[in-house]
């Protein structure tokens, strides 16, 4: 889990985390909440990564309801890593 990370992610402007979401894990938890949860509390703004090569899209709750890779980057990021992405 990423709150080993909290202090770091909060401090740090140029990070980009990936990470999968996979719904059923988060019930198998001792400890609420998600990773997609802590990002955005930091500010990360959250995108979903579509498996084919298309460019990151904004992530809407009800994707959280199954599996999705998940790009959190900082606000205004995103530009740039679109660019990147193609």
């Amino acid at each position: 889990m990423l709150t080993g990370l909290r202090g770091h992610l909060s401090q740090q402007r140029d990070v980009a985390v990936i990470f999968e979401h996979e719904p059923y894990r988060l019930c198998e938890r001792a400890h609420p909440g998600s990773a997609s949860e802590l990002l955005a509390a930091l500010g990360f703004d959250l995108f979903a990564l579509p498996q084919q090569a298309a460019a990151p899209m904004p992530l809407h709750p009800s994707m959280l309801d199954q599996h999705v890779d998940i790009l959190a980057c900082r606000p205004g990021a995103i530009s740039t890593i679109r660019e990147a992405w193609s």
